[in-house]
């Protein structure tokens, strides 16, 4: 039944039949107590006769006797009684008769006493229901005014409780869709302004650039080719932004699906060090590479050489003379460091160096920002993390580790 799956229901069935057993057992008891008394009573009052006539009257036989103690209608022969001298003890014996019916009363007595305690329970259990069901209407009021404290304390494990638990967790979940909600519309928000202040400066100067050679059909050749070589630079750095930013946007929308495989890190820095050997060379620095051969990660090729790429590209771009890159393992993690001969780093900046569109005091002008930003995020979800240390004139060092599974 139903009904028995309510804790609460089944606490009531057992203390009502409870109740009754214990008022049965317990006028049983007396009934039984009672009985044994009467009857041992009884036993004495006959044995007493029996002896009192016979030895007043020798002549009269025990089955006469007990034939007079079993007539129904010795009471009220109380003049023969007389007679003979045993009218006490025969009343007696009309009394003990009397037991049986005073033993109805009293289980009459004892069904109502007990069916009485139950009535009791009953009211008691209805009147803490009216008040439960009371909390449970004031705690909906309090979330409906977003108060979503929940007293743990005075829980207990009834129905209601479960309910209200129940619809706590609901009203969790649904305030923190809300809230998600909230922050994705004011993260689309401040990207799409991010992404508007990017873009106006270099759209800009490229307004400007195409407005001179417009205006000035005569132009000097080189001028006009050094204009349009600049256009080119911003429009690939601008095409570079928004396909970085897209990239991005997919990682915080754990949108990416990555294709996990077995990466030797050797080849993968040798592709990241060969792609960017020419603005290496532009800029007078050597890339030294120290790696084993049999160094493994288990990660997206293509995400993971972007990342790692974003930080050699950087390093290059704040080096004076070489960076380094060191590849090492221990039972626990992979470690790649990436540490350049540059500047450094201020102590301020270094808590801000991976924020979206951070640039530091000694970026390059043409740095947009968002290439560490990118890098990081990309690397904690490949179950890997990123650090920086670096001091002011002496060097820069990028340490990525990745967790081994």
């Amino acid at each position: 039944m139903k009904i028995l799956d309510n804790k609460n229901n089944k606490l009531l069935l057992l203390l009502s039949i409870s109740v009754v057993i214990l008022s049965i057992v317990i006028f049983t008891s007396i009934f039984i107590y009672l009985n044994n008394t009467y009857t041992k009573r009884l036993n004495n009052i006959i044995s007493n006769v029996i002896v009192t006539i016979q030895e007043k009257y020798p002549d009269i036989k025990e089955e006469e006797i007990l034939e007079i103690l079993n007539q129904d209608s010795l009471s009220s022969n109380t003049d023969i009684l007389e007679k003979y001298g045993i009218v006490d003890e025969i009343s007696s014996i009309y009394i003990t008769q009397k037991h049986n019916s005073i033993t109805v009363y009293i289980l009459i007595f004892s069904i109502v006493f007990s069916n009485g305690l139950i009535l009791i329970f009953i009211s008691y259990y209805l009147k803490y229901r009216k008040k439960k069901i009371s909390e449970f209407i004031t705690y909906i009021d309090n979330i409906s005014n977003n108060n979503y404290m929940l007293e743990i304390d005075k829980n207990t494990e009834d129905e209601l409780t479960s309910l209200k638990n129940e619809l706590y967790k609901l009203t969790v979940m649904l305030k923190e869709r809300t809230d998600d909600s909230i922050k994705q519309k004011e993260y689309v928000y401040k990207l799409v302004s991010d992404i508007s202040h990017q873009l106006k400066t270099p759209l800009t100067s490229i307004q400007i650039l195409l407005d001179n050679i417009n205006e000035n059909k005569d132009m000097d050749p080189k001028i006009k080719d050094k204009f349009i070589f600049e256009i080119s630079r911003k429009v690939e750095s601008m095409n570079w932004l928004i396909i970085s930013l897209l990239k991005l946007s997919k990682l915080d929308a754990q949108a990416v699906e990555f294709k996990n495989e077995n990466i030797n890190l050797k080849e993968i820095i040798s592709d990241i060090v060969d792609e960017l050997s020419i603005m290496a060379e532009v800029k007078n620095i050597d890339i030294n590479v120290i790696c084993k051969d049999d160094i493994y990660i288990n990660a997206d090729y293509n995400w993971n050489k972007e990342a790692i790429k974003n930080i050699v590209k950087n390093a290059i771009e704040h080096a004076k003379t070489s960076i380094t890159i060191t590849v090492s393992e221990n039972k626990v993690y992979v470690e790649i460091t990436v540490l350049d001969d540059g500047i450094g780093i201020e102590k301020n900046e270094l808590g801000h160096i991976f924020d979206r569109f951070y640039k530091s005091k000694n970026s390059d002008e043409n740095s947009i920002g968002i290439g560490l930003c990118l890098s990081k995020s990309i690397i904690e979800k490949q179950n890997g993390y990123i650090s920086v240390e670096s001091s002011k004139n002496q060097y820069t060092k990028f340490i990525i580790k990745y967790i081994k599974n």
